[in-house]
């Protein structure tokens, strides 16, 4: 079985790498700014701002999310394409299959 998690090589902040807490995968990144985009829609509710404005700012949080599960998506084909390369014909029937069960999952978000 192959290990299907995104690598967020770098992040853990160990010596000679980059400083604890700072993003360094791409997909982290976007992950963080999502992240701050919620906690701002949390203290636009506590403050009181117009429903208008919390929905704005919910749908380019949306946005965000869309754009993140493509670029997962891309990621998840690359993989999958690699390893047909790599293993041969044996390989792309369990790819093609992982293939559809991640697009299944982009289609139902």
């Amino acid at each position: 079985m192959t290990d299907k998690r995104p690598r967020f090589r770098g992040s853990e902040g160990s010596a000679g790498g980059p400083a604890a807490g700072v993003p360094t995968h791409p997909m982290e990144c976007r992950l963080r700014r999502i992240e701050g985009q919620v906690r701002g829609v949390l203290h636009m509710l506590e403050q009181g701002r117009t429903t208008d404005e919390v929905l704005v700012q919910l749908a380019a949080i949306r946005g965000a999310i869309h754009g993140l599960e493509q670029q997962l998506f891309g990621v998840e084909v690359d993989r999958l394409v690699e390893r047909v390369v790599r293993d041969g014909r044996p390989a792309a029937d369990g790819a093609i299959e992982d293939l559809k069960v991640a697009a299944g999952h982009l289609q139902r978000s």
